[in-house]
């Protein structure tokens, strides 16, 4: 197709000269890259709801159609409203998608011809004066569009402020109560102590927009307003486009969907992972929660290295969701009231739709105190122990591990042995190897407590003057915890994974065999 440019679109011979030395030509009812914008054509795609989204001064087809050229996927389309990105084929979605919607804008001037004629499809896209090369970053800091002119290319920020952060800085926020919140508060974190703790970690996320590095567990019954706290308050706080949710599937996944590379919380709903040796769930998530960096790929997408802006929220049924190891800094668990919201309402006397309708109205007056929070940062960074979390650490961790791990922390920490392990000895302390040990220590008309209070001595004792325990005693701690019957070949193995071979040495006047530990120092006790 070509058409005769009329008067008044004629160009002056300056112009004439200057496009035939190669620089852009610009003629009247043209962009700045020369190409014509038909008053019709803008008409039309306002019509079929095209929002103006891009910069103006982006090339016609990523400004007008969000097609793009990455360097990561290839050709690729942005929904900005969505925030996310797709790959395309050239031929079959941009070329056809480009002559239907721009039609007429898609014209070069000819100044030989002095005609506008349509631009070849096999120029269309070799070009770079028709669409753009972009890479595609979510950064909560940075501006949306940033245009590097040495690379020619645009930097899209994945990241789009809420609304209520919109509200929030334009200062359209009432301050009001929040009865409504305050009670489903009380109903997940039951103490002043959890809910101050959850108000300062997501006042530090909506303020830094940044990683806590500690994952929040709340565990209970059905109905009691977990998924309704991360719906209806934190999501709608960080915004929609920048929070996702994860199930059990993603978790045991490989790598994580390209959902994750622009969220700063992520809900990990029901989960229920397998916590024996080795699963690959536990390691994803220490991945997700601290590492700095995680790769991510999508359906089509090439898997790519991202930056990690995630802070998890895990909300379950199932009393032993996920695997928390012994010394694990990572997670606060929390245990929520048995009551539901159905039955909070029904003693408020009003409906569910009534009492979520009261959290949307109260969330902006909430939230914004959250933003005028002085925060706590090293709170944030910090879990909470509770005894919800020591229940967990004890049902996913193997006993071996714990045991070992409470022989290391004995110097914090002696009760597992002073109260849990006298427990154990007082239904197998006349059990053969454990009584031969009882009666080599002369105690064997000795109440357990007593036993455990020597045993505890002792092992306090050698690990600051050998760096180890003694072979007898470990291999009593472990039949008096784990497997009082247990075959000592078996437990020969098992205590070669933490110690070292056996060694002979003078210790207080007798020679004794003792094992030290691996990768474990008299430089990391904590005296």
């Amino acid at each position: 197709m070509s058409t005769n440019i009329g008067e008044e679109y004629k160009l002056t011979e300056s112009l004439l000269k200057d496009e035939v030395g190669g620089s852009p030509v610009i003629a009247p009812n043209t962009d700045s890259y020369g190409t014509i914008i038909p008053e019709h054509t803008k008409m039309d795609l306002k019509k079929q709801g095209k929002k103006y989204n891009f910069p103006k001064t982006m090339k016609i087809i990523s400004r007008e159609l969000g097609f793009f050229r990455d360097d990561e996927n290839g050709w690729v389309h942005f929904d900005p409203e969505k925030m996310e990105r797709r790959k395309v084929d050239k031929t079959d979605d941009i070329i056809p998608q480009a002559f239907d919607v721009l039609g007429d804008q898609l014209m070069e001037y000819d100044p030989k011809t002095k005609k506008w004629s349509e631009i070849p499809e096999s120029r269309l896209l070799k070009r770079k004066k028709y669409i753009d090369y972009a890479k595609f970053k979510f950064d909560p800091h940075a501006d949306p569009f940033v245009y590097d002119p040495i690379d020619r290319k645009w930097t899209i920020n994945l990241y789009k402020k809420s609304d209520f952060e919109n509200k929030f800085e334009n200062g359209e926020i009432q301050d009001m109560s929040t009865p409504t919140i305050d009670i489903l508060l009380e109903n997940i974190f039951q103490t002043k102590e959890n809910s101050d703790y959850f108000k300062n970690w997501f006042a530090f996320i909506l303020q830094k927009k940044e990683k806590t590095g500690v994952a929040i567990v709340v565990i209970g019954k059905p109905g009691v307003g977990k998924g309704t706290l991360f719906r209806e308050i934190m999501s709608y706080g960080v915004g929609k486009t920048n929070s996702t949710t994860v199930d059990q599937e993603d978790i045991g996944s490989r790598y994580g969907s390209y959902d994750l590379e622009k969220a700063i919380l992520v809900n990990g709903d029901e989960i229920k992972m397998d916590y024996r040796e080795g699963n690959s769930g536990y390691e994803t998530l220490k991945k997700w929660i601290t590492e700095p960096e995680i790769r991510v790929e999508g359906k089509f997408m090439n898997r790519i290295l991202v930056e990690n802006h995630m802070n998890l929220f895990f909300s379950s049924n199932n009393q032993v969701p996920l695997q928390i190891q012994p010394g694990d800094r990572r997670y606060t668990v929390i245990e929520p009231k048995e009551v539901t919201i159905i039955e909070i309402c029904s003693n408020m006397g009003i409906s569910r739709e009534e009492f979520i309708g009261r959290l949307r109205d109260e969330r902006d007056s909430f939230l914004a105190g959250l933003m005028r929070m002085d925060i706590d940062i090293e709170r944030a960074r910090t879990c909470l122990d509770s005894e919800k979390k020591d229940s967990l650490i004890e049902a996913t961790t193997p006993k071996i591990d714990l045991l070992v791990q409470k022989i290391k922390n004995i110097f914090n920490d002696d009760n597992f042995f002073l109260l849990n392990l006298a427990e154990n000895l007082a239904l197998c302390r006349y059990n053969f190897e454990i009584k031969k040990y009882i009666m080599g220590v002369n105690m064997l008309n000795s109440t357990t407590d007593d036993i455990m209070v020597h045993v505890v001595s002792e092992v306090k004792n050698q690990i600051t003057e050998l760096g180890g325990v003694e072979s007898s005693i470990l291999v009593f701690l472990y039949r008096t915890y784990i497997n009082p019957r247990e075959n000592p070949t078996k437990i020969g193995i098992e205590l070669g994974k933490y110690f070292g071979r056996t060694t002979s040495k003078m210790y207080q006047n007798r020679k004794i065999n003792f094992r030290k530990f691996l990768n474990f120092t008299s430089f990391e006790l904590p005296f």
